[in-house]
């Protein structure tokens, strides 16, 4: 069976090549070993590491330019970045790559190079996503990414009531290794859980163990959202309870 990469397309080098070397340096920056990084005249950008325990990881990015840019009839504490590759299809939808085989994961996102920041929307919500849109976010969001490191927030639907909520997440160059390792852990959530994910960062960006090493059960992390969901007595669904403290009378035992 052949396995397709993403579909790709020829982007300008010098535009795109600080939005490489953003990703590079931050990935760097954390102990990570650059294994192979796509040129920045093609896009997507596929980066290969290896962490400093050991683990492995691959990332596909759509990475875009996040800049401040006044625009007429547009609120004034607005920021955005333009999703944007080659030109516009006649039917202009794009499908958005993500590995069969679970191997790479795939993030959507603005960086601002200069600020340092990067702000991140749900791949699989804006899959297949149409070129030469704009996804915006406001100054108060830059400055919480820039205070706090990670935030996460519910984007504007001004303009926008009949399209789904969508949750959005930001955080300092430090902070991308934990973002492809939420968006690893979040992949296909419905809004809510991909939220209520998002603002507990302790669930996914632990340091795994260095291979080799002994484990007992307990050792081995859960899914991020498994300590919140608990199998109702005697049945084989389950149902959100996040603690015997908010009341729970079924917490299987």
């Amino acid at each position: 069976m052949m396995f397709e990469g993403p579909r790709t397309y020829r982007v300008q080098r010098a535009d795109r090549e600080p939005l490489l070397r953003f990703m590079r340096e931050a990935l760097e920056a954390r102990g990570c070993r650059i294994i192979y990084a796509s040129e920045p005249d093609r896009a997507p950008f596929v980066i290969a590491f290896e962490t400093l325990t050991g683990e492995r990881m691959g990332v596909v990015a759509y990475a875009f330019l996040a800049t401040r840019t006044p625009t007429k009839n547009r609120p004034d504490d607005e920021r955005s970045f333009q999703v944007k590759y080659g030109s516009k299809l006649e039917n202009n939808l794009h499908e958005i790559y993500q590995d069969p085989l679970g191997l790479l994961t795939t993030v959507f996102l603005g960086i601002s190079p200069d600020e340092g920041f990067f702000v991140a929307v749900d791949p699989e919500l804006h899959n297949p996503t149409k070129f030469f849109i704009r996804i915006e976010f406001k100054d108060s969001n830059a400055e919480d990414i820039k205070r706090n490191g990670w935030t996460t927030w519910e984007r504007s639907r001004i303009n926008r009531e009949d399209e789904p909520v969508e949750v959005m997440t930001g955080g300092t160059k430090e902070h991308f290794l934990d973002l492809i390792r939420f968006e690893r852990a979040a992949l296909r959530l419905d809004p809510g859980n991909r939220q209520l994910l998002a603002q507990k960062p302790e669930l996914f960006a632990q340091i795994p163990l260095l291979s080799g090493t002994n484990l007992t059960l307990a050792d081995v992390p859960q899914h991020p959202l498994g300590t919140r969901l608990r199998p109702r007595r005697g049945s084989g669904c389950y149902r959100q309870c996040p603690t015997p403290e908010d009341g729970c009378s079924w917490l299987g035992g």
